[in-house]
């Protein structure tokens, strides 16, 4: 089987088909514009979202710096824990505390906290 070559529609096209969709139903849209059921389906959970988004003012932030202090005690405890002998390294667990990239805030805060669990 060829595979299917995916498309990109201009966001005018997707909001003709919304608008088309909410008035007639998924299945009658997709027929009339000629596309899959599943992608007029996609574009109205995302219109939704952008809508919810819209209403609480909220905006996506991305995270420019990390800025995390190392703890006071940081030396001591990095010759605690280094030990002198390592073996079998692939069967130790290790946790990692990797902070979120995005984040949601209010729209017009200059600055967001992305919380970590401090580990």
């Amino acid at each position: 089987m060829a595979p299917v070559k995916r498309h990109a529609y201009e966001a005018y096209f997707k909001l003709q088909a919304i608008e088309y969709a909410a008035e007639n139903g998924n299945r009658a849209a997709a027929k009339h514009f000629n596309v899959n059921e599943s992608m007029d389906r996609n574009c109205r959970k995302q219109e939704s979202e952008r809508n919810f988004m819209r209403r609480w003012h909220l905006s996506i932030r991305a995270r420019t710096t990390v800025a995390q202090r190392l703890p006071a005690d940081y030396p001591e405890r990095a010759a605690i824990s280094a030990p002198s002998h390592i073996t079998n390294m692939n069967e130790i667990p290790l946790t990692f505390d990797i902070p979120l990239t995005h984040t949601v805030e209010k729209k017009g805060t200059s600055t967001g906290a992305i919380h970590t669990t401090g580990h």
